[in-house]
């Protein structure tokens, strides 16, 4: 995340851990459609796939050189504000206006971890056959605190909503990092 960001000012968020199932349902939904994710021009996610996960069972694509000021950045509206001055939501985008020549699947096995910038077209996976595939994925997104969002809002933080998932941030574990590393996790 420095060499990406060339700073060491930045933050991680909205660790979560996605488990999909084969479901009947013949399209995608939500963040499975293509989306650019609007927090900042230029944000690093990391990925880590907790069992094996290849195109039928739900693998990340994601469209190279599709993020702000990339060869593929105009295929659709980016960071931009409604009449009311609140950011838009993500744009979608369809298939086939993506080039498939940049289209890659990011396939693995359990322990496969990787980078995205996800300011780039990019769709989460869509577990296609058997009852028994399972997709376990854990994302978190490093931000620059200059992050568009952190600062002029709004930025949806699920850090902290015991709902959808907790970061406990007095566990022994948080307590033996050292400094420079429990500052990653605070705003």
């Amino acid at each position: 995340a420095t060499r990406f960001y060339n700073t060491k000012d930045f933050h991680i968020f909205n660790i979560l851990t996605w488990i999909h199932t084969f479901s009947k349902r013949k399209s995608r939904m939500g963040s499975q459609n293509w989306h650019r994710d609007q927090e900042d021009h230029h944000q690093l996610k990391c990925f880590i796939y907790f069992g094996d996960v290849f195109k039928d069972n739900g693998a990340i694509q994601y469209c190279k050189k599709s993020f702000t000021g990339a060869v593929h950045d105009s295929l659709a509206a980016n960071m931009q504000k409604g009449k009311s001055g609140k950011q838009l939501a993500s744009p979608r985008i369809n298939q086939s206006a993506l080039p498939s020549e940049d289209v890659v699947t990011a396939e693995g096995g359990e322990g496969t971890i990787f980078f995205i910038n996800t300011n780039g077209f990019h769709r989460g996976g869509f577990v296609k056959r058997g009852e028994e595939t399972l997709r376990k994925v854990m994302h978190c997104v490093f931000l620059k605190t200059t992050a568009h969002h952190i600062q002029h809002g709004p930025y949806y933080n699920f850090n902290y909503d015991k709902k959808i998932n907790e970061a406990s941030f007095t566990s022994k574990e948080f307590e033996a990092l050292s400094e420079d590393a429990k500052k990653l996790f605070l705003k």
